[in-house]
């Protein structure tokens, strides 16, 4: 590859990297994403800038490397993956939608392949990243002192109109303080904000591990003070962890300190649950999952399709609420999500990706990406986003491809040693 299309490359990389965090993009709205005569932003077919970014790159990369794409062997897993993907779409309970995330999901494996073979890639996170940590907690600190959105420029980053008295706006309650908007940045979600925080910023220390750099110190340091702003009890309570596992990992404390450590953490994962948040969130999940587990039990072998949770429970069964939040977001758990669309074989072979993964990232002593994985995985208990927004889903993807990498440079090591 020529300098010029190298530097073409990670150019546009580059760029979207920078700009994952955005939401920025073109929304449509055909019949099949509206439920009860609502629009519903999870089934809106999405052009997002960051599509048009990795169109660009993909586009110029499948041509320059036609020979290499013709070299990938079709083996069974392949073709039983696709004939899994048609029979989902058409047996689904709204096939174009169906179709759409298929799509959607396409993109982000051909995204994956392309981080994966192009070992610059990694050179381009290296210093993107952090950018984007760093100006996305930016506004987010900007949105909480102003308890507002800032508008301006910020429009065409994707941020979107916030005000504490908008209908289903994230707020928490702080005592004497009254109610407080949670920021969004320009997440759909705070809950959604944290998850990018920590994840990103485990995968830039991964980088800063290997070569020490003063603009992954501040990103991590600004991440770690952002995270708690957005009051995921979640998000927060592994942050807590995480530090708590790295004071142990770097000094030598005694034992009983250690676990003085261990119940200060347990308290406050007790108080965040009780005392902040909205305290009907927990009963409202819970609902959510009986009625996953219901679906999971009529569809066990197939599921109803992908991304067709939200249209399916609404017509087939009789919500015990009216909160608008519930009956139109999916399941918060990613688990019993991918098990109702796509069905139990699914997950668990997922399951035995994953346990194989994380297994061989432990042998080869690398414990940061592991943590970050299982970090999702465990958030993943809790919430949706990593399988249904489009910028968890793109960080997502990024972090499997820097683990695919990583496991395959230790594979040819020791196949050449």
């Amino acid at each position: 590859m020529s300098s010029f299309h190298l530097g073409y490359n990670l150019l546009v990389l580059f760029l979207l990297l920078l700009l994952l965090p955005s939401q920025l993009g073109l929304h449509f709205w055909p019949s099949w994403s509206f439920v009860s005569g609502l629009p519903v932003d999870y089934l809106s077919p999405t052009l997002y800038f960051t599509d048009l970014l990795i169109i660009l790159l993909l586009t110029f990369w499948v041509f320059r490397s036609i020979r290499l794409i013709k070299s990938i062997k079709i083996n069974w897993f392949f073709v039983a993956v696709v004939a899994f993907a048609v029979a989902n779409i058409i047996f689904s309970y709204s096939p174009p939608l169906a179709f759409y995330k298929w799509l959607r999901l396409t993109e982000y494996f051909f995204l994956g392949l392309y981080v994966h073979r192009n070992s610059s890639s990694l050179f381009t996170i290296y210093y993107s990243l952090p950018l984007a940590i760093i100006w996305a907690s930016g506004l987010a600190w900007w949105q909480f002192l102003r308890q507002s959105s800032v508008g301006g420029l910020w429009y065409w980053l994707g941020e979107r109109s916030l005000t504490i008295t908008a209908p289903g706006i994230a707020k928490i309650s702080l005592g004497d303080l009254g109610l407080r908007l949670r920021p969004y940045s320009v997440f759909p979600h705070p809950n959604a904000l944290a998850g990018f925080l920590l994840v990103s910023g485990l995968i830039v220390y991964y980088f800063y591990s290997q070569k020490k750099f003063k603009l992954g110190v501040w990103s991590l340091v600004i991440a770690a003070a952002t995270l708690p702003m957005t009051f995921s009890r979640t998000a927060i309570f592994l942050e807590l962890l995480l530090i708590t596992l790295w004071i142990f990992s770097k000094f030598r404390l005694k034992f009983v300190f250690k676990i003085l450590s261990v119940f200060l953490l347990l308290t406050i994962y007790y108080l965040l649950f009780t005392k902040i948040g909205n305290p009907s969130s927990l009963p409202e999940r819970l609902t959510q999952y009986s009625l996953a587990y219901n679906v999971v039990q009529k569809h066990p072998l197939f599921g109803i399709g992908l991304s067709n949770f939200i249209p399916y429970i609404s017509a087939n069964y009789q919500l015990t609420t009216n909160n608008y939040n519930l009956s139109l977001q999916p399941v918060h758990n990613i688990y019993l999500l991918l098990a109702s669309e796509l069905g139990l074989p699914v997950l668990f072979t997922i399951f035995y990706l994953f346990f194989n993964v994380v297994k061989k990232l432990l042998v080869g002593k690398q414990l940061i990406l592991t943590t970050a994985l299982v970090t999702v995985l465990v958030s993943g208990l809790s919430d949706h986003y990593w399988l249904t927004l489009h910028q968890n889903s793109l960080l997502l993807t990024i972090l499997i491809s820097l683990i695919y990498s990583n496991l395959t440079l230790n594979y040819e090591r020791r196949t050449n040693n």
